[in-house]
């Protein structure tokens, strides 16, 4: 069995493992998405959320506490991108129906 202390820390890196999931998730969908929908969603621009999202994923990938200031921000900031700005930009290019190859029809 573990011990309370051999608990929490299990669980601290569990979370820190599903933290880094989520913001390297989080950044790879950022950089797949085109340019373009990022100022037709009214959202910053494709660079400045690659940035954001960048630097959250290299400050979880130094280290650190789980808790940090600086790991919570980086893990805010791409919980809210996959919450807000995702569906925004993936409806901007996502064809309606009955859209031909030229427009609608």
């Amino acid at each position: 069995m573990l011990g309370d202390v051999e608990f929490v820390d299990l669980l601290t890196e569990i979370l820190g493992y599903a933290s880094l999931g989520v913001r390297a998730f989080a950044l790879i969908d950022a950089l797949t998405r085109p340019t373009d929908a990022y100022p037709a969603a009214g959202k910053l621009t494709k660079v400045a959320w690659c940035a954001i999202l960048g630097i959250g994923l290299a400050v979880g990938l130094l280290g650190g506490s789980v808790i940090g200031l600086f790991n919570l921000a980086g893990l805010i900031a791409a919980i809210l991108y996959l919450v807000d700005v995702r569906p925004a930009v993936r409806e901007i290019g996502k064809p309606g129906r009955n859209q031909g190859p030229y427009g609608p029809w």
